[in-house]
């Protein structure tokens, strides 16, 4: 019998070697590998429990788990995540491998989004090919503060507009 893991945020069922989820990208650590087909239903969108308050100043100060969100606008349409994305030709690295394949220039494991609070970040990840913000080239795996409206370049090739929103 096929062993899969599940996203715990949409319920994806991923292959059982997969690290981020094909379907919404989020990490897929702490996920068990269940039998395939499952006898479980797939639960959809889990949020963690939020924590306990017992001051109503500490409650309204705390952050929201999820403060913002982000998208790339690509040639052939919009990705939207919420916590994190992982950019490259690698199928168990990238939700949008399959999308990526015609590039050259576009890595394996090429680049990574993420949140930390309300700020967005882009990492290069890639040893060969650049990650361009705004027609500036970084090679470095020094993690970047991108905004809303920047232009990504994932290679010479391919450019994402980034657009980032409060949660609704």
């Amino acid at each position: 019998m096929a062993r899969i893991r599940r996203c715990r945020g949409c319920g994806f069922e991923n292959r059982d070697v997969a690290l981020y989820c094909n379907s919404c990208g989020i990490d897929l650590e702490g996920c068990e590998n269940v039998d395939w087909p499952s006898q479980t239903p797939a639960t959809h969108a889990l949020q963690p429990e939020p924590p306990p308050y017992n001051d109503p100043l500490e409650a309204f100060l705390a952050p929201s788990p999820r403060p913002v969100r982000a998208s790339l606008i690509f040639p052939w349409g919009e990705i939207e995540f919420c916590d994190r994305l992982h950019v490259g030709k690698d199928v168990n690295f990238s939700p949008i491998a399959q999308q990526l394949a015609s590039f050259p220039t576009v890595s394996e494991v090429h680049a990574e989004l993420w949140f930390d609070g309300p700020r967005l970040y882009l990492r290069n990840l890639s040893n060969t090919n650049p990650t361009y913000v705004n027609g500036i080239p970084y090679t470095s795996t020094r993690a970047e503060v991108i905004k809303d409206g920047d232009l990504v370049g994932f290679s010479n090739q391919l450019e994402a507009r980034v657009r980032v929103r409060d949660w609704k």
